[in-house]
């Protein structure tokens, strides 16, 4: 099986960072705490943007992906996207080139 990596953008609704900052700070524990095929979930603010974040995902599978896709905690944030987020988190899914050193050549 393949590993999994995608890159996240999330825009937060203006106003509603601290909500919305609540919501993923939960959907990051539960996911650490819940979902084994979890090999990296980190999320990070854009320097000098206060409404934008990056996701890093790392998952063991695709299987493992769709596994945390239908989770509790996946559906919670999905149920606030409306009012917090503005619009939908682009998402984008990766392959390695492999250049340089293996240990350094990937995520």
């Amino acid at each position: 099986m393949a590993e999994v990596l995608i890159i996240a953008e999330i825009e937060m609704a203006q106003g509603r960072e601290a909500e919305a900052l609540e919501v993923l700070s939960e959907l990051c524990e539960q996911t650490h705490a819940k979902d084994p095929g979890c090999l990296l979930y980190a999320l990070h603010r854009v320097t000098g943007d206060d409404q934008r974040l990056i996701l890093v995902e790392k998952w063991r599978s695709r299987e493992d992906l769709d596994a945390h896709l239908a989770t509790d905690h996946v559906q919670a944030k999905r149920e606030r996207e409306d009012e917090l987020f503005a619009g939908q988190a682009k998402a984008s899914f990766l392959e390695s080139t492999g250049f340089g050193l293996p240990a350094m050549a990937s995520l």
